[in-house]
């Protein structure tokens, strides 16, 4: 048992000690205090603390100069507890999460006030933003902003996406908006957006409200194809509703930088995945296809698809039986090292025989099994193959 311990356990001992003692523990706990204050990069508060305002003053009053990163998700942040935090000094802080908190506009508007000279990852995720609340970040002193949250909120309404699209954020890289209910004009608007370094934008389970509106597809995704991101590499639409014949749009669009596409739980027909393996995106390393009901002739076409670089492709959930993966092992894909089959049925045994005579291991409840040496030839750097639940209906 250490001093703290010990003082924790029998806090009179503190009263029977001498005033040299006290002196001697007060000045270690103070030189402790300002170690702590010097070293620590990173603050985290679990989901189970309600962070108080007297927390935040603890925070904002002490010299802080060495945090890099803090984490107030789900932490009960209110606003004044916002108010606090935001009259410290974080001249290194670059990561900031305040998601999952409820500290309304008033909360936003003082965290307009602060000073954050290096935040460039702003985690704002299910906190209820609003018009009022947009407007106050967009007057919060963020020049080296390139990574923001808002998925969880609902931004439907035409003054929120307004505001959104009037960002002035011009080192923005990543934006994630999923599950956001937006309106189908904020994707009118959308190209007048001042991002033009956007590399990342997911937009997964956002779409429903749009989808309800008459040509509400065609319109939001002519909406984010006309918009000029040539460094556009990271893309999920993941879970937005889509129809078979979205692709036939996205296949328009000019992103020769992408290099991930996520488009799981969108049902895509044969037609769709013909014009999808038609796109060339050379620097494709990524795809998730998972639950998109693609077939044997949906994969008739997806390995003609000329994606050198693939290294990672789901396609799990889907028809995919024997005579499809009979033509899937044939994909002249050289990179691709992750392989996701799993709840595809192959079949009921434990072994999965090709046309070619060679033969697939899978057993129930197995997650990862090594690829065979026939199959390295065809995909040298192969290392995970997914066939779980493939012998299951």
């Amino acid at each position: 048992m250490n001093l703290l311990d010990t003082i924790y356990e029998v806090p009179h001992l503190l009263h029977v000690t001498n005033s040299n003692s006290r002196k001697a523990l007060q000045a270690t706990c103070s030189q402790l205090r300002h170690l702590v204050r010097r070293t620590t990069s990173s603050v985290s508060f679990g989901t189970d603390w309600q962070t108080s305002e007297a927390d935040a003053r603890l925070l904002a009053s002490g010299a802080w100069t060495h945090s890099k990163a803090m984490n107030f998700s789900s932490a009960g942040m209110d606003a004044n507890a916002i108010a606090v935090l935001s009259q410290g000094d974080w001249p290194l802080l670059e990561i900031l999460v305040l998601s999952n908190n409820e500290f309304g506009a008033s909360g936003m508007e003082h965290f307009s006030q602060g000073r954050w000279p290096a935040v460039a990852t702003l985690g704002l995720s299910c906190i209820g933003m609003c018009t009022s609340m947009l407007q106050y970040l967009q007057h919060a002193t963020l020049a080296c902003l390139s990574s923001l949250d808002l998925s969880g909120n609902h931004l439907a309404k035409p003054t929120c996406w307004a505001e959104l699209v009037k960002g002035d954020w011009p080192n923005l890289t990543h934006l994630d908006l999923s599950c956001s209910h937006l309106d189908t004009s904020f994707f009118g608007q959308l190209k007048h957006a001042k991002w033009p370094l956007l590399g990342g934008l997911s937009l997964h389970s956002a779409l429903y409200r749009v989808l309800e509106a008459p040509q509400g597809q065609h319109e939001a995704l002519q909406g984010i194809v006309q918009c000029d991101w040539h460094h556009l590499q990271i893309l999920n639409l993941a879970n937005c509703g889509f129809d078979p014949d979205a692709m036939q749009t996205i296949c328009q669009a000019q992103w020769s930088n992408l290099r991930v596409f996520d488009f799981a739980a969108n049902p895509m027909h044969a037609d769709a995945v013909r014009y999808l393996a038609g796109i060339a995106w050379s620097k494709l390393g990524a795809l998730d296809l998972t639950w998109c009901d693609i077939d044997v002739t949906a994969v008739s076409y997806l390995i003609q698809a000329q994606w050198p670089r693939l290294q990672t492709l789901g396609l799990n959930g889907n028809h995919i039986h024997v005579n499809a993966l009979d033509l899937l092992v044939k994909a002249q894909w050289p990179l691709l090292t992750d392989l996701d089959l799993s709840h595809n049925y192959l079949g009921p045994g434990p072994v999965v025989r090709l046309s070619s005579g060679h033969e697939l291991p899978i057993e129930s409840g197995k997650l990862i099994i090594t690829p065979p040496a026939w199959l390295l030839k065809q995909w040298p750097m192969l290392s995970v193959l997914n066939l779980s639940s493939c012998n299951e209906i």
